[in-house]
C-alpha cells in the first residue's frame, strides 16, 4: 500500500471515530432528555397520593343503557396566546368536567349511563421546538408540562369522571406536539412521544393510588409510531387518531380525511370501525364518509397567532361529547363550548 493510501485510510479512520463519538453524544443526549423527565416524575409521584373516587351507582335494569364517549384533544398545555395559558387550560378542563356532568345527568333522566370512554387524542402538551418561534410562546418547560402540570390536570379530570361513571376506559394516541426535538425529531425512535409518556405517568399515578375502575390503553411498540387505536362500544368501533396525518386540509377541502378514512375502512388497518375521530385541526366539524361518521375535534386553546398567520384558521375552544349504543350506533352528539 502506498504512503498516500495509508494517509488517506488513516484520515478516514479518524473521521469515522469522530462521527462515532458525535453519534454517541447525540444518543446520550436524547436518552438523557427522556430519562430526566421520567426521573422527575418518579420523584414527584412519591409525594402524591389519591383516595380512590366513589362513583354514582345507577341500579336501574334497562336494556337502553348507553355509553358516554368523551373526546379530549389539543389541550396544548403550556401554550400562550392573548386569551390562553396554562391557568386558562386548567380552568377549561374543569369547565369541561362540569358540562359533562350536566349532560350525563340530562341523558340519565331517560336511561342508564354507567360507563364512560375517555379518548385522549394527542397534543396534550405544547412542547418546545415544534415550530420556529414556539420558545417565545410558552409559559412552562417541557419538564413542567409533562412531569408536573400535565399529570395533575389529567389525573384530577379522570378522578372527576370516575365520580360520574361506574367505570372508565381510557385510550390515548400520540399527537405531533408530543414529538421530541422539533425539526430533528425524525432521528428519534418513533415510539418516543411525550403525549405517550404523559399518559403513562397518569396511568401509574392512578394505579399507585389503588384506582381499580379506570383502564388504560396506550398503543406503543419499539420502532413504531403506533399512531392509532380502534376501541369498541359493544360492536361499534371507533377509529382514534390525532389528525396530523391528514395534510393540506382547509375549511373548504376535507378530501384528505375522505382519502384516509376510506383507505383505513377498506382494509389498510385490520380492525373494523364505523366512527372515526381525530383532533389536531382545532375547528370542530363532522363528516359522513360513506358508512363512516368522522368527527374533527376542537381544542382547549384559543386565539393562536400561528394558526391565523400560517393557516388562516381560527381555533375553537370546544370538545365533542358523544353517546352511543352498540345496537343503535351514535345516539347523541354534543359540541361542548369551553370559552
Amino acid at each position: 500500500m502506498s504512503i498516500e493510501s495509508e494517509l488517506k485510510n488513516e484520515g478516514l479512520a479518524d473521521q469515522n471515530r469522530r462521527l462515532m463519538r458525535e453519534m454517541d453524544r447525540v444518543r446520550r443526549g436524547r436518552a438523557d432528555l427522556v430519562a430526566a423527565v421520567y426521573s422527575a416524575f418518579a420523584d414527584n409521584v412519591k409525594a402524591i397520593t389519591y383516595t380512590p373516587s366513589k362513583p354514582v351507582i345507577d341500579r336501574r335494569k334497562d336494556a337502553q343503557e348507553e355509553t358516554a364517549v368523551i373526546v379530549f384533544s389539543d389541550l396544548q398545555l403550556g401554550q400562550v396566546t392573548s386569551t390562553y395559558n396554562s391557568d386558562v387550560a386548567e380552568d377549561r378542563v374543569h369547565r369541561y368536567g362540569d358540562k359533562i356532568e350536566k349532560l350525563v345527568t340530562l341523558q340519565r333522566s331517560d336511561h342508564p349511563i354507567r360507563a364512560g370512554k375517555l379518548y385522549l387524542l394527542g397534543d396534550l402538551i405544547e412542547g418546545e421546538l415544534i415550530f420556529p418561534s414556539q420558545p417565545h410562546q410558552i409559559d412552562s418547560s417541557l419538564y413542567a408540562q409533562v412531569a408536573l402540570n400535565g399529570p395533575r390536570i389529567l389525573t384530577d379530570f379522570i378522578r372527576r369522571m370516575l365520580g360520574i361513571f361506574e367505570r372508565l376506559d381510557i385510550v390515548s394516541v400520540p399527537g405531533n406536539h408530543g414529538d421530541v426535538g422539533g425539526g430533528s425529531r425524525k432521528a428519534y425512535n418513533p415510539e418516543t412521544n411525550f403525549d405517550r409518556i404523559l399518559s403513562t405517568f397518569v396511568r401509574q399515578l392512578l394505579e399507585a393510588s389503588g384506582e381499580k375502575r379506570a383502564t388504560f390503553r396506550i398503543p406503543d411498540g419499539f420502532g413504531r409510531s403506533s399512531f392509532y387505536a380502534v376501541d369498541y362500544v359493544g360492536d361499534l368501533g371507533f377509529m382514534l387518531w390525532h389528525g396530523h396525518q391528514a395534510r393540506r386540509t382547509s375549511s373548504s377541502s376535507h378530501l384528505p380525511f375522505y382519502k384516509l378514512v376510506l383507505g383505513w375502512r377498506g382494509g389498510a388497518i385490520p380492525e373494523p370501525f364505523r366512527v372515526s375521530i381525530c383532533g389536531h385541526h382545532h375547528t370542530p366539524t363532522t363528516l359522513t364518509v360513506n358508512s363512516v361518521r368522522h368527527f374533527i375535534n376542537g381544542t382547549f386553546a384559543s386565539d393562536s397567532d400561528y394558526a391565523v398567520e400560517r393557516m388562516a384558521s381560527s381555533s375553537m375552544a370546544a370538545q365533542w361529547l358523544l353517546f352511543a349504543r352498540s345496537d343503535k350506533g351514535l345516539t347523541a352528539e354534543y359540541l361542548v363550548s369551553l370559552e
